[in-house]
């Protein structure tokens, strides 16, 4: 299935995969994915043990991060962020094989595999830098919990219907109180996720900027505002009533708020490259995704 170039005709070294090991479907492009990779001199790592692996071939994620040239997770989109969350502090390039929903992370199709990666095993493909997310919250003068995002950072109320009562500060300087479910805190990249649902604009994914969108607020004055991707946001949990928030990132690592919690929220220093195959159109993708005319 694969072709056998020349040696040294593969722009990478080493490839590490990653996928979810519990889908049958997921499994048979992982398959097609290594016979493809086989046809060239590329050392592959593989998150976990599989038969198409050997015992040298299998890698503890961080080791992977720092040996890869390339990792290509298998799954969906939150396989690819998941794994992007994980190695995004080694400057690391991705591409995903798309087994998921709506696919914007990954752009490889299951339909398409060999002809869409030996061209970019070969060098032919576009670049895209990332940035990520990072929150804390602090408590008391202490941190409780940290973690990064790609898509999103979300305050947002747990178990009960009762609104949550929120302040939210731009660099210091006091932007709002209000009353809502929550409040994302989106970057270009989570701009086509939960923020788009809640009202939300899409930003171009290299944009440097990010998107306040508000959850259900009460006064439909509230709106999405957009902001500089260097700015400091801080969400404090406010009111008189027992809280009943929660932060999430990314939809996988969350912690319960108490009052007067403090979600500080900034731009990682750490970017992610991820590739896509020549001729990639984003616009094309928004219309396929979407739904558009």
């Amino acid at each position: 299935m694969s072709q056998s170039p020349s040696p040294g005709h593969s722009r990478f070294e080493t490839i590490g995969l990653i996928w979810k090991n519990s889908d049958p479907e997921v499994l048979q492009s992982l398959h097609e994915v290594v016979e493809v990779l086989r046809g060239y001199s590329i050392r592959l790592l593989a998150a976990e043990q599989h038969d198409l692996f050997s015992a040298g071939e299998v890698s503890t994620l961080p080791e992977m991060a720092r040996q890869a040239d390339l990792i290509i997770p298998v799954g969906g989109d939150g396989t690819f962020i998941q794994t992007a969350r994980h190695l995004s502090a080694f400057s690391g390039k991705l591409i995903g094989v798309n087994q998921g929903h709506l696919g914007f992370l990954a752009d490889i199709q299951p339909d398409s595999i060999e002809a869409t990666l030996n061209p970019v095993i070969q060098g032919q493909y576009l670049e895209e830098e990332r940035f990520l997310l990072e929150a804390k919250v602090i408590r008391n003068g202490k941190t409780l919990f940290e973690c990064k995002a790609l898509n999103d950072v979300v305050v947002h109320k747990w178990s009960h219907i009762r609104m949550l009562q929120l302040e939210t500060y731009v660099n210091g300087v006091f932007v709002h109180h209000y009353r809502s479910d929550g409040q994302i805190v989106s970057t270009p990249t989570g701009s086509t996720a939960y923020a788009l649902s809640a009202g939300g604009p899409i930003l171009y994914p290299t944009m440097d900027a990010m998107v306040l969108v508000p959850i259900c607020p009460h006064r439909l004055s509230h709106r999405a505002i957009t902001i500089s991707s260097d700015s400091k946001i801080d969400i404090k949990v406010c009111g008189k009533t027992p809280v009943n928030a929660r932060v999430t990132c990314d939809g996988q690592d969350d912690f319960e708020l108490c009052k007067n919690d403090i979600v500080k929220i900034r731009k990682s220093p750490h970017t992610l490259t991820i590739l896509h195959p020549e001729g990639h159109d984003h616009f094309h993708l928004l219309r396929d995704k979407l739904g558009w005319g």
